[in-house]
């Protein structure tokens, strides 16, 4: 009976991690994409100033 409820939690925990894993790769991918952007815009108006 212990180890039966030690493996259903265990399953549990399982289903959280992954959750929590693909969420956070998600937010990784959000953050790069972003920072990204930002790059590009800094560098786009970097180079207008620099023209002026």
């Amino acid at each position: 009976m212990h180890v039966l409820h030690i493996g259903k939690h265990r399953e549990e925990r399982s289903a959280l991690d992954s959750q929590f894993q693909s969420f956070f790769s998600n937010k990784i991918k959000v953050f790069l994409i972003t920072s990204n952007r930002f790059c590009v815009i800094w560098r786009l108006s970097f180079k207008i100033s620099s023209h002026e």
